[in-house]
């Protein structure tokens, strides 16, 4: 349904020597009230039918309701004119700089492949990493940014970027690394809850606390009825 408002994904050519002539797709909001509305079924857009513990589920349904609305209108013509000298640094030439700095991590950022942090850019098959243990490692990656130069020239400004990151693996390996734990074994006892003095109760070992800074990962399960995997 987006890729029917929308169009295909957009592609860019060359935002350096033409920077007004990267975005020529328009949507119409001609009688829509200024928004457009729309339910996005994620499970038929995977091709398959909603889990049997999810039909029926309204509060468990992987169909969402999408709004899309009309905030602003963006003069590139403005930073033309101000990289031809015939106007001055204003907000709105700021905002185009701003849109064509979002539109060049558009496409890397799409790639499974690349990792995207900000403005830069870290690839998941480098071999430019160092482990530094306790389940993390240093990447080494690209930082881009696009601005306005002397000349009245948009450019590129591309530099190196350090960046750490978890280390790609098991749920239970990475386990095992942030608690120190010489094998499954160990990590079970180094997950067991402490027993405070007098009766007072339990509190997380040192070990679950170490564990719980996994939460905010992405994980993803591979099915044995399916070759891919999905993010949970």
């Amino acid at each position: 349904m987006v890729t029917n408002l929308l169009g295909k994904p957009f592609m860019y050519a060359s935002p350096v020597t033409n920077p007004l002539n990267l975005y020529r797709h328009h949507v119409d909001f001609t009688g829509q009230q200024g928004e457009i509305r729309f339910e996005a079924d994620l499970d038929h857009k995977a091709g398959q039918p909603a889990p049997a513990a999810r039909q029926g589920d309204a509060k468990n349904s992987n169909k969402f309701r999408v709004v899309i609305k009309k905030t602003a209108v963006l003069q590139l013509s403005v930073l033309q004119s101000y990289l031809n000298g015939q106007t001055s640094l204003s907000e709105n030439v700021i905002d185009a700089i701003t849109f064509l700095d979002h539109l060049l991590r558009e496409t890397p950022s799409h790639n499974q492949e690349i990792i995207p942090l900000r403005r830069s850019f870290f690839d998941r098959r480098t071999n430019q990493r160092a482990g530094l243990g306790f389940g993390v490692e240093a990447m080494k990656g690209v930082y881009q940014s696009i601005r306005a130069a002397h000349g009245g020239q948009m450019v590129v400004n591309v530099d190196v970027s350090n960046a750490v990151f978890w280390n790609e693996s098991s749920i239970m390996n990475l386990a095992r690394e942030v608690t120190k734990a010489n094998s499954m074994q160990d990590l079970v006892q180094k997950l067991q809850p402490v027993k405070l003095r007098h009766d007072a109760g339990f509190q997380p070992s040192n070990g679950m606390i170490q564990v719980r800074k996994l939460k905010k990962n992405d994980f993803y399960v591979r099915h044995k009825e399916r070759n891919e995997y999905e993010c949970e």
